[in-house]
């Protein structure tokens, strides 16, 4: 059976901050089989959308792959479910990516006080322990990469790497 994999990496160029966020997720909303559920898998000759999400200080310098071609497609928005749990000691809670606007929050039990978020980190003042699961409106940046034509018979095996370079701010 042919195999084609694909592999996306990320690369910081000079100045840029390696310990900054970065995040790079299939999009899930626009890469649908025929039933129309998220795929993960691609076989030859299907175009493939992804997304990246950053942090302010960094911005994308290039994207380049070794075949095929990657086609910016502006911004989107997404959502993302995390739950949070701070405890006695943590006043603190480091959210999965970086906010487009306040999540929406349900509590279960003790409802923190005072919830705030600033960037990723996402806090309350009082009332621990407590739990809730948020959802997170998140702003990315949309891309589709677009395959070369192939025709692969038997074990033949095809791989794709996608390079992004990010910059400094």
């Amino acid at each position: 059976m042919s195999n084609v994999g694909a592999t996306i990496v990320v690369q910081f160029g000079e100045g840029a901050d390696s310990t900054a966020f970065v995040v790079v997720e299939l999009d899930e909303t626009l890469n649908l089989d025929t039933e129309g559920e998220a795929k993960s898998q691609f076989v030859p000759g299907d175009e493939a959308w992804w997304w990246l999400q950053h942090d302010p200080t960094l911005r994308v310098g290039l994207i380049e792959c070794t075949s095929g071609m990657v086609v910016e497609c502006g911004q989107a928005l997404r959502q993302r479910e995390q739950e949070l749990t701070w405890t006695g000691v943590d006043a603190q809670m480091e959210l999965s990516h970086i906010p487009a606007s306040a999540p929406a929050l349900t509590w279960y039990g003790n409802v923190g006080a005072q919830f705030q978020v600033a960037g990723r980190q996402a806090t309350v003042t009082g009332n621990t322990p407590c739990t809730c699961d948020a959802v997170i409106p998140i702003e990315v940046h949309l891309y589709r990469f677009v395959p070369p034509p192939l025709t692969l018979t038997g074990e033949e095996k095809y791989r794709v790497v996608v390079v992004i370079t990010m910059e400094a701010a």
